[in-house]
């Protein structure tokens, strides 16, 4: 049987940007509606909150499969 060659990137961590990415957005709409700006610069604060929050989801997603893949395959 021929061995497949592992993509370089993992579906799961980009899976997992995405949703972390989608969960601030949705966190920044809130602040717009609500009326509740912080007092620094909005923008830096955006791009901080989205950068942490895809990078914590990609890494999030990447263990979970790292571990299924442990456990189920021999």
């Amino acid at each position: 049987m021929e061995q497949r060659a592992k993509p370089r990137w993992s579906v799961a961590g980009a899976a997992g940007a995405g949703c972390g990415a989608i969960l601030v957005m949705f966190h920044q709409a809130y602040h717009v509606f609500s009326g509740s700006f912080h007092d620094s610069d909005p923008f830096a604060h955006i791009m901080l909150e989205l950068s942490a929050a895809s990078a914590a989801g990609a890494l999030l997603c990447a263990a979970g499969t790292a571990l299924y893949q442990r456990l189920v395959q021999p």
